[in-house]
């Protein structure tokens, strides 16, 4: 938005100064001219500032980022070993913050090994993170919850993993309280089976899978086919498992 204050105030007090020696219309241009600079200088200020801050809001968006995938590793990494649901699971989280980009992807999973590596400092990280989030604790609840989140995703969780989780929550937002986890003894992969797929299938597959069984089984298709009230019965309750199968898989895989 240009800004005119200065040229209108310019103006304005240049005629009133010119008037008594006769040149107000000399003194109102004069005054514009001036008015005119004070405005550009204010602009480029204004713009500068504001440049500042979206700089300053990428590079707190950017440290969160790397924390939040650093610690994640390193989460993953403290029962022994990262397996292929925890590599699954940070790339789940990796779309659903919208980091699409090359560049975006390849911080996330530098981040992510280097929470892996011997070399990662725990405390330092979490010092880091304080520091994106200090004045904002929706945003430092928001990063525990998301670390929650990725380390209990697959229904269950490490005592080691929960360890640190505690030691965070400690940390982040003085929670002295083990944070309430209640396992999940249902297999995803009887999910996949519901659904009559094998686990890893693409998101493509899962929702075709998904439509044809629920085609087969739906209530109100076999309803008007005329069967008999107990197939209805039993119809009803196949229909509701692979809902129920599908909704887990969706939450579990991030489709």
């Amino acid at each position: 938005m240009k800004i005119i204050f200065g040229k209108l105030a310019g103006g304005f007090f240049g005629f009133l100064f010119g008037l008594p020696f006769g040149v107000s219309l000399f003194g109102m241009l004069f005054g514009i001219w001036y008015g005119h600079r004070l405005d550009v200088a204010v602009e480029k200020l204004g713009w500068a500032k504001m440049g500042f801050q979206f700089h300053s809001q990428t590079l707190l968006k950017d440290r969160f980022h790397k924390c939040l995938f650093s610690i994640m590793g390193f989460i993953a990494k403290s029962d022994g070993q990262v397996d292929q649901d925890e590599i699954r699971i940070a790339s789940i989280f990796m779309q659903r913050l919208g980091l699409k980009s090359h560049a975006e992807k390849t911080m996330a999973i530098d981040a992510f090994n280097y929470g892996k590596s011997l070399s990662f400092n725990l405390d330092q990280q979490i010092n880091i993170i304080r520091t994106v989030g200090f004045g904002n604790p929706k945003l430092l609840n928001q990063f525990c919850m998301l670390q929650k989140e990725a380390a209990t995703l697959n229904g269950q969780i490490h005592p080691q993993k929960q360890k640190i989780l505690n030691y965070l929550f400690q940390k982040l937002l003085h929670q002295d309280q083990p944070f309430s986890f209640t396992p999940n003894t249902h297999s995803i992969s009887a999910d996949y089976k519901t659904l009559g797929i094998e686990r890893g299938a693409k998101p493509e597959v899962i929702k075709k899978a998904y439509k044809r069984m629920m085609g087969k089984y739906h209530p109100d298709r076999l309803e008007a086919s005329g069967v008999g009230e107990q197939r209805l019965k039993e119809a009803t309750a196949k229909a509701q498992a692979i809902k129920a199968a599908y909704e887990r898989i969706c939450e579990v895989e991030g489709i």
